[in-house]
């Protein structure tokens, strides 16, 4: 084999992991995209966006799921249907998966071994990403960030984004320049539309306040929060 050809696979592995780094790694604050709901251009963001960030202070290796053994294959299949169910598993889509390099970063998960991350399309260009992240056992250590349909049969039941946008429109409680977003609600078990001012800062792309929260199953709005000293994940909270 020649050096010439040498250096352009060289080149080409490099582009091809610089290529990997954007697409997996979300961007602190990112693009917020648009719509139109009626009369009005409504601003939204895809949902848990700060997906990556349970290995992004991980030291991994871009994998595909063949490279992870077939037990933690099916555990991560066990998982998402006993979690959600076999009709909505069928709405996942694989993005993208890593095996985690031994570490003593406490930004880490600790015991961190095997991190793969799916999404669904919401609506249109709107995506709900998720991350899991396993540990040589299969156990999980990452926070669920899907409900549990054997206690919300009906999560799946989303009202559109118009419909959410018409909700803030007719609440007392104004937010300027909204941005919404589908998130979920642990103390819930729900998905839920977040009208936010912003949903990025440069900490976190957890919402900060003022923000306000609807139950996107029932349409009711059950938070308004002016101010807050900390950054907000569960928003049923």
């Amino acid at each position: 084999m020649s050096f010439k050809t040498d250096y352009r696979l060289l080149i080409t592995n490099y582009s091809l992991l610089f290529i990997f780094i954007i697409s997996a790694t979300p961007l602190t604050a990112q693009r917020h995209f648009t719509t139109a709901c009626g009369g009005y251009k409504v601003s939204y963001n895809s949902g848990n966006f700060d997906y990556f960030g349970v290995v992004d202070g991980c030291p991994f290796t871009p994998a595909d799921t063949g490279q992870f053994p077939a037990p933690i294959r099916a555990e991560i299949r066990s998982y998402l249907l006993n979690r959600v169910g076999p009709a909505f598993y069928q709405r996942l889509q694989y993005s993208a998966c890593q095996i985690i390099k031994p570490n003593t970063d406490k930004t880490c998960l600790s015991r961190a071994q095997y991190a793969i991350q799916y999404y669904f399309e919401v609506e249109d260009s709107m995506r709900y990403y998720i991350a899991l992240v396993m540990d040589l056992n299969g156990n999980l250590l990452s926070r669920h960030m899907l409900p549990d349909v054997k206690r919300n049969p009906n999560f799946a039941n989303i009202i559109n984004l118009c419909d959410a946008f018409a909700i803030t429109q007719a609440d007392t409680f104004k937010i300027a320049n909204q941005v919404l977003s589908l998130q979920y609600s642990d103390t819930k078990n729900a998905f839920v539309w977040v009208a936010a001012t912003s949903l990025g800062n440069k900490y976190s792309n957890a919402t900060k306040p003022p923000y306000l929260t609807i139950n996107a199953q029932t349409g009711i709005v059950f938070k308004r929060i002016v101010n807050r000293f900390n950054f907000i994940r569960d928003y049923g909270q």
